[in-house]
């Protein structure tokens, strides 16, 4: 019976190394420039593998053994909850546990419903006196959309390491009452970069839906996100 409970034991941790690996690396810097010793490292990185694509990426600062960056995917897409700190030394927490649509066709022609941006000529977030139209304002008080998207944009650390860049166009409906409804990605470039592209509008807040000449209406409308490395 004995033997039988050790070859069982021998046989589960055989199948959890093949489940999972872990790699630690050590550097001199947050940055991770440079490698080093374990003995000189003031920073260590690990990459733990599971067996269906999942990866996670956590940077710990040994002085005081604290995480100041935790990254999950299952192969390239972001996932779940990470940890990051920016060039300030600043923690937050970012969420990727969503689901990532695309849809070329998110808006309807229900223009008894939805806004008709051919009677008001404008940009779908900004005022049009001449032809009555109000834009949602942002809960946040950001007076455009641009400065919303640029204090919360995060470029995903693989995506820069292989230089991948480009615009996202995601769609989006805000009801009547300023509710931001769906959202999809109507042109992609990148699982990462649609991912980080789709958390920035999921944040999004407005403190009131579109009104034409006094009616209140849908808005769909479709909000383009530029990433770019360097100038």
């Amino acid at each position: 019976m004995r033997s039988i409970i050790l070859i069982f034991v021998f046989y589960l941790l055989v199948s959890v190394s093949f489940a999972q690996s872990v790699e630690t690396t050590y550097y001199e810097n947050s940055y991770l420039g440079k490698k080093t010793s374990e003995r000189r490292a003031l920073y260590a990185k690990t990459v733990t593998k599971g067996s269906e694509g999942e990866t996670t990426i956590e940077i710990v600062r040994l002085k005081n053994k604290e995480t100041i960056s935790r990254e999950s995917y299952r192969d390239k897409e972001p996932i779940g909850k990470w940890l990051y700190t920016n060039l300030y030394g600043s923690s937050e927490a970012l969420d990727y546990d969503f689901k990532l649509d695309y849809s070329d066709n998110l808006c309807q022609a229900d223009t008894a419903t939805y806004l008709d941006f051919k009677r008001i000529n404008s940009y779908s977030f900004s005022d049009n006196d001449s032809a009555g139209y109000i834009a949602p304002k942002l809960a946040t008080g950001e007076k455009n959309l641009s400065i919303f998207v640029s204090k919360r944009i995060v470029y995903p650390r693989d995506a820069l390491t292989d230089e991948t860049e480009g615009t996202v166009q995601v769609q989006l409906i805000i009801d009547q009452n300023g509710k931001v409804e769906a959202i999809a990605i109507k042109k992609g470039v990148d699982v990462r970069l649609d991912k980080e592209a789709m958390r920035i509008v999921r944040a999004m807040k407005f403190l009131n839906g579109a009104t034409i000449k006094g009616i209140k209406k849908k808005l769909c409308t479709i909000l383009p996100i530029k990433f770019l490395i360097g100038d």
